[in-house]
């Protein structure tokens, strides 16, 4: 969430500092709203830190400030993002403790709801 900025126009801006990566604007959109919704209070409190209300307000404010407010390719990216994400959790190895594996569990259950979501979008 480091790489975006607002413009003087009130417009939301993505930049790549490094200039490393070269990829679709809206997999930039897909990977912060993503990240909007899996937040870690959200992941660890199951939504009540910040409830879906709330984070569809930020996603609707996000995107009329990016100047795209329904972009149609958009589900597609959040469903890449998501099944990437979802992919580095489950090759990641478990740490040991009751707490990691509750919060592997709680971060797993979220990116379930999520594809949830996602699927439903994509119908």
């Amino acid at each position: 969430m480091r790489n975006f900025i607002v413009a003087a126009r009130g417009q939301v801006v993505g930049f790549d500092m490094l200039a490393r990566w070269r990829v679709p604007h809206l997999e930039d959109v897909a990977t912060f709203l993503l990240a909007l919704r899996l937040l870690g209070p959200r992941v660890t409190t199951l939504g009540a830190s910040h409830p879906n209300a709330v984070v569809a307000e930020w996603r609707t404010a996000f995107l009329e400030g990016y100047g795209e407010p329904t972009p149609p390719a958009l589900p597609v990216f959040e469903a890449l993002v998501l099944l990437d994400r979802w992919a580095a959790l489950v090759t990641r190895p478990t740490r040991r403790g009751p707490v990691a594996k509750g919060l592997r569990r709680l971060e797993h259950r979220a990116l379930e709801r999520e594809a949830d979501r996602v699927a439903r979008v994509l119908a």
